[in-house]
């Protein structure tokens, strides 16, 4: 009998949404260091201990930035494979979430950086964000997208004239 072979193609790699939240979780947990304080105590000896946050809890510093090239390394994957689990229903909301989280880190670094070009670029990249700029046009211009290439030159002249007149500006194309 010939064996059955997966009807999709390459199996997942992940084979439900609660392994991958385990292993995104893990992920963002390895971003950060425990911090320990050395202390020496009477008879000379070094004992470390670990710094406690103001709740009681073993205080942590990020060492290394939340990213999405970051999580892929960590999940032994790539950025694309990655990002193609949020196409599948049953993981659309954790990959969603992992991505909400490096978002919220990325664009909290564009506020607190010196030199933001990179941290634009991964913006703009990874999460759609863009350059916007409105340009609204005054002076009562109607018929913009008109084709004027078939106009003569006295035409275009006598068009020109009658914008400047509209807008207040006396020039004029003729001598």
């Amino acid at each position: 009998m010939a064996e059955d072979k997966h009807p999709g193609g390459r199996p997942l790699k992940f084979e439900s949404a609660e392994e991958l939240q385990a292993k995104i979780d893990s992920y963002f947990e390895s971003c950060y260091e425990e911090v320990w304080t050395r202390e020496i105590n009477e008879e000379g000896k070094e004992t470390w201990t670990p710094s406690l946050d103001r709740h009681g809890n073993v205080e942590k510093h990020l060492v290394k930035p939340f990213t999405i090239s970051g999580l892929a390394v960590h999940l032994e994957t790539d950025r694309k494979t990655l990002l193609n689990y949020e196409d599948r229903e049953e993981f659309f909301l954790t990959v969603k979430r992992a991505k909400a989280r490096i978002e919220n880190f990325t664009e909290e670094t564009l506020l607190t950086t010196k030199n933001p070009a990179g941290v634009i670029f991964n913006l703009k990249n990874n999460y759609g964000w863009q350059d916007k700029q409105d340009v609204g046009l005054s002076g009562g211009l109607n018929n913009t997208n008109q084709d004027l290439s078939s106009l003569t030159a006295e035409e275009r002249r006598a068009r020109i004239d009658e914008l400047n007149r509209r807008r207040g500006n006396g020039a004029s194309t003729t001598a």
